[in-house]
């Protein structure tokens, strides 16, 4: 089940792990170049720039604020370890406990997303049959029009991804 938690985009935590290792490359090419500019350089702070949203303003003017000489670089370095931290732990324990709800969940919830009930054959032609039984009726009455076409609709989903996936779930 740990295995099936995936993530499409970078957490706020990674983010800030990127910023901080951005930000020890920044200042590594710094060192190295010494006063010439560079295209490669100035990407990066651009980079970093963005990344830096994730860092509390206000905490980031007191570090600012603490320095002789305020080096952006060195204070979102240090905001972001710290911070970093911190996510990881939330992040684990949220994902912690979304594994555990998966977990109380039966397979067919947990898969399908079917909450209580298992649509085999016999529940299908019940509902077809019962959709072409109300058809007529539906055009009397908005409640039953809306009650039908939102049994259609589940029917013809069923039937379309049936054929989709080329299995037999009407």
């Amino acid at each position: 089940m740990r295995a099936r938690i995936v993530r499409e985009v970078l957490s706020e935590s990674q983010e800030l792990s990127l910023l901080q290792r951005f930000c020890d490359l920044a200042i590594s090419l710094a060192e190295r170049r010494g006063e010439r500019p560079s295209a490669s350089l100035d990407r990066l702070h651009e980079r970093i720039d963005d990344l830096s949203i994730h860092l509390p303003s206000d905490r980031l003017a007191e570090k600012k604020a603490e320095r002789e000489r305020p080096d952006d670089l060195g204070v979102y370095r240090e905001l972001a370890e710290d911070r970093h931290g911190e996510l990881v732990r939330e992040e684990r324990i949220a994902q912690a406990h979304v594994i555990a709800a998966l977990d109380r969940l039966t397979p067919p919830e947990r898969y399908f997303g079917v909450q209580g009930r298992v649509f085999g054959r016999a529940a299908a032609l019940r509902e077809w049959r019962w959709i072409a039984t109300y058809a007529p009726t539906a055009v009397r009455s908005r409640d039953a029009r809306g009650a039908w076409l939102v049994r259609t609709a589940r029917a013809a989903g069923r039937l379309t991804g049936s054929l989709r996936n080329r299995t037999l779930y009407l």
